[in-house]
Parts: C-alpha cells; structure tokens; sequence
C-alpha cells in the first residue's frame, strides 16, 4: 500500500511538472523577430577583395576631407569607405529628437521596457553572425574575443535587465531617524531625461550597446558619441537599433549615434 501511494504521489508531481511547463511556455510573451539587411560586402563576407589598401603609418580619421570620416579595417588596412562627421548644429538637432522621444518614453511601464530588451536580445542572437563581423571588421579582433566579449557580455545583461532591473529601480523605504519618527522617508527614482555616451573604439558592439540599455531601461532616451577609430560599424548596429526600437513599439528616435 505504501509503494502504491508513493507511485501515485510520484505520478501526481510528475504532471504538475508538465502543467507548470506547459503554462510557462503558453504565457511567454511573443518577442518579435528583427532582422537585419546587409547593406555592402563588407558586411557580408569574411574575406573582402579588391579594396583599396590605406597606409597603416600614415593612415587617419581625418583623411577623407572635412564633414566626413575614414574608415578602415586596422587588421587588413582595407579601405572600408567614409561616415559623416557631425557638425555641432547636428549634434544638438540629435539631442533635441532624442528629448523628444524620452518625453514619451519616460511613461512606458515596467513591462514595455523589458519587451524592449526581449526583443534586442533575441536580435542579437538572430543576427550575431553579422555582429561578430562587423565588430572583427571595425576593430581588428577575432570572432571568438568579439563573441566572448560583446555579444555574449550584452545578452547577459539584456536577461539581467529583464528579471531584475524593475526591482532595483523601485522606490526604497529609508529609516528616518529617532527625531523623525513623524515622518517617513524613501528613495524615487526617475529617469533623468537624455543620457550622453562618449564611448571607445575596443569593442564597437559592446560599447554602443551597453550604456543604451541601461538608460533604455531606467526611461531614458541616450546620445551616443563614438570613437572616430570605429564608426564604420555604427550603420549597421544603428539600423539594428532602430528596428529593434521599431519592433518592440518605442520611439524610433530614443537612441542616437554621433559620430
């Protein structure tokens, strides 16, 4: 009688097991697809041919005259064409839309912020192949160092954002002193408006990502200012960006790259 009961209690959690993960998997949000399209070779392929070499000794960012910026991969010297070189008038003009957009922003709840950072992270994970190459291609560096650290760095705290960044951004309860017994006292956070970023040129994906997902997430909107040693990249990972802020229903013009 004692095996039978057993059996039928083993049976029993067994099927809760089944129903929980049943449940779990029916109530998941549905994080939309973002996909990304290759614009040049450069973004496409591993091996470029044809390209116009540069100096490495004398090559610079200043080489494509005023208003424009040179690009090149400092691993091969292939010439990787020009960006723009904001004008002051052009960085304020980015600000104010980024002004724009936070007003907005700053309402979202707690759940569309985190469907924001679903949906990046399952963009970097449907789009890492292009990442990667495009971090090597602007910095140098090997596939295995631009998938340990940036892409798999950046997943990391996408998930952590998710599950715990709304806990630490709640108001706090403080003690307020035997002299204050009347009074109460805590801690409000509130997003402060637009965030400024000036970031290296080391890890072209990383550094662009992590400083917006951390002002994403706390209502903020974020001006990012990239190295001139590695805008290049800064297409593709902005056309990332916006399709990702385009997908998860937030304003198009939260996020910002000054090169």
């Amino acid at each position: 009688a004692a095996a039978g009961t057993w059996w039928i209690c083993g049976e029993m959690m067994a099927a809760c097991a089944v129903v929980y993960l049943l449940f779990k998997l029916l109530l998941q949000p549905h994080v939309p697809k973002v996909e990304v399209p290759l614009e040049d070779d450069a973004e496409r392929m591993d091996e470029l041919h044809g390209r116009r070499k540069l100096d490495p000794r004398t090559a610079h960012p200043r080489d494509a005259g005023a208003g424009r910026i040179q690009c090149w991969d400092p691993c091969t010297m292939d010439d990787l064409g020009v960006v723009e070189a904001f004008t002051p008038s052009r960085v304020h003009e980015a600000i104010r839309a980024a002004r724009a957009a936070q007003g907005e922003w700053r309402k979202s709840t707690w759940e569309e912020r985190r469907q924001l950072m679903r949906t990046m992270r399952r963009s970097l994970t449907d789009n890492m192949d292009a990442i990667v190459r495009v971090a090597c291609r602007d910095s140098g560096k090997t596939k295995v160092d631009a998938m340990l650290g940036e892409v798999l760095t950046t997943c990391e705290k996408l998930r952590w954002l998710e599950s715990s960044g709304a806990r630490w951004l709640k108001p706090e309860w403080r003690e307020s002193g035997l002299l204050n017994l009347h009074k109460s006292s805590r801690v409000e956070f509130h997003p402060v408006g637009v965030v400024g970023a000036i970031v290296p040129w080391n890890y072209p994906f990383h550094n662009v990502f992590n400083p917006l997902t951390a002002a994403l997430f706390a209502g903020n909107a974020i001006v990012i200012k990239t190295s001139e040693y590695a805008s290049w990249s800064t297409k593709y990972y902005g056309r990332l960006i916006q399709l990702c802020l385009q997908a998860a229903g937030a304003p198009r013009d939260l996020v910002q790259i000054v090169t």
